[in-house]
C-alpha cells in the first residue's frame, strides 16, 4: 500500500547525500532493519521504485531516510536531490530486509 507523505525537511549532508525527514502517517510502525519502497509521482518515473532503509529511530515523530544521489543514473536518486520541503512522495508499508537473530 502506498502512503503519500510530505517532506518536512531535506538536508544536504555532502555533495551527493541527502537526509529526508518525512511526515509519519498515523499508526505507521517500523522496526530497525526494515525498508520501504519509495516512489516519486513525476513524468518518466511512474514505474520506478527504489528501496531504502530508515535511518531514524522507530520512536521519532517523523520518518528519516539518508539517500546517496546518483545524477548519472537518471532515475529516482537524481530526482531526490532536487526535492524540496513540502514536496510529496509515496512510500510503501515497511518490509523486512534484515532480521536480528541474536548476538
Amino acid at each position: 500500500m502506498d502512503n503519500a507523505v510530505h517532506i518536512i525537511k531535506i538536508e544536504a549532508l555532502n555533495h551527493n547525500v541527502v537526509r529526508l525527514m518525512l511526515e509519519r502517517p498515523a499508526g505507521y510502525v517500523f522496526t530497525a532493519g526494515q525498508a520501504i519502497d519509495f516512489k516519486l509521482e513525476r513524468p518518466g518515473l511512474e514505474d520506478k521504485v527504489s528501496a531504502f532503509t530508515f535511518t531514524g529511530l522507530a520512536t521519532d515523530p517523523h520518518l528519516e531516510l539518508t539517500i546517496k544521489c546518483y545524477p548519472e543514473h537518471h532515475g529516482i536518486t537524481e530526482q531526490v536531490a532536487a526535492l524540496k520541503a513540502g514536496d510529496a512522495v509515496l512510500i510503501s508499508d515497511p518490509f523486512d530486509t534484515v532480521a536480528l537473530k541474536g548476538p
